[in-house]
């Protein structure tokens, strides 16, 4: 639903959502991740991606460029 909304105002690009894992508690942006737990966190992002992106990209897609490292420790 969130890619129709996207691509309804004429969004095709989304620089967005971070792959973190939380691991420092202390981190001002741990509202930003999905998890602690990186096999769930993955499990999200993937979700993500393939919900805006499809299986493909094609002309409804909104395409998703995943914010950091997905292995940078913070």
């Amino acid at each position: 639903m969130a890619a129709k909304e996207w691509r309804a105002t004429g969004m095709h690009k989304i620089y967005g959502y971070m792959a973190d894992v939380l691991t420092e508690p202390r981190w001002t942006r741990t509202d930003g991740t999905f998890s602690e737990k990186a096999e769930l966190a993955a499990d999200m992002t993937r979700s993500i991606v393939e919900g805006f992106q499809g299986e493909e990209l094609d002309e409804n897609s909104v395409s998703l460029t995943i914010k950091h490292f997905a292995a940078a420790r913070v």
